[in-house]
């Protein structure tokens, strides 16, 4: 475009803009409750803004640049199920045996996450939780148990499950579980508030133990 055709199209514009800006001035004090006159007027004028963008087009050097380059960021939505990404033993006896929990993260995407899941079990009296890590048999682990994990693709689930006991058996009392997931790096993960949830085991000194219970969103 010719530079007397750029001064001639933004004159025009000019006028033009002044023009519609005064009839959208007017049709606002004239649009009130059911006024259909003046809201169709308000349409057309809308209509034809987009008209007039489509017909002249801006002339060169008066556009402004957007730029569209991909940010190099991943971004994947952790999340563990208030439902199903927590389960453990409604009830259990305080003995030397074991019983077992199990944790589940899952990936929303878009992209492939990573990240650490971090569990912790405290008792009512303060006792310790003892777990089996390594799954040898022996129970030496105390809370917060960690569990890290790598390439977890979109829309994939990442579970760990993990026999545990109470380190002072033959004790009435209360276990306080809490999963939390956090990615790596942490900004990744736009939603955090699915990130944690919790529930709660009964520990009884005689009866049988009860079944499993998903967690409650904490």
């Amino acid at each position: 475009m010719l530079a007397d055709e750029s001064s001639f199209v933004c004159s025009a514009a000019k006028s033009w803009l002044v023009g519609l800006r005064r009839s959208l001035a007017s049709n606002v004090e004239e649009f009130a409750g059911d006024n259909v006159r003046a809201f169709a007027t308000a349409a057309d004028d809308a209509r034809a803004v987009i008209a007039f963008m489509h017909n002249w087009q801006v002339p060169v050097g008066y556009e402004t640049a957007i730029p569209c380059t991909p940010s190099g960021e991943d971004s994947y939505d952790l999340l563990i199920s208030p439902q199903s990404g927590l389960q453990v033993p409604v009830q259990m006896v305080s003995t030397t045996e074991g019983r077992e929990f199990t944790v589940t993260v899952t990936n929303g995407g878009p992209d492939t996450g990573a990240g650490t899941v971090t569990v912790t079990a405290d008792t009512a009296d303060g006792g310790p939780v003892l777990a089996d890590l390594d799954g040898d048999g022996t129970f030496t682990d105390l809370s917060p148990f960690v569990f890290p994990f790598t390439n977890l693709a979109p829309g994939a689930n990442s579970s760990r499950t993990v026999m545990f006991t109470i380190g002072e058996p033959n004790v009435r009392t209360q276990i306080s579980w809490t999963a939390t997931v956090v990615a790596d790096p942490p900004e990744a993960d736009p939603n955090p508030l699915n990130n944690s949830v919790s529930a709660t085991t009964n520990v009884r000194t005689t009866g049988g133990g009860g079944g499993g219970q998903g967690g409650n969103p904490n």
